[in-house]
């Protein structure tokens, strides 16, 4: 996808540090909401058993998750 892209793909969790993990769309604060370039219209209303996860991907295919 990001060859495609031909950018680097960034995102932010889904809180601000400290604050609680959300589990479903709908637990994520307005404010992260309002600044935010794009939301994904995906599992909206699905509840997660885990939270998100930022992951780093090289360029040969290894993925490192960070948190």
């Amino acid at each position: 996808m990001t060859q495609k892209f031909g950018k680097p793909i960034v995102s932010t969790s889904a809180n601000i540090s400290g604050e609680k993990q959300p589990k479903q769309f709908s637990e994520i604060t307005d404010k992260i909401k309002n600044n935010v370039d794009y939301i994904v219209n995906l599992h909206q209303d699905k509840i997660m058993k885990i939270p998100s996860q930022i992951l780093l991907i090289n360029k040969n295919g290894r993925v490192k998750i960070l948190r």
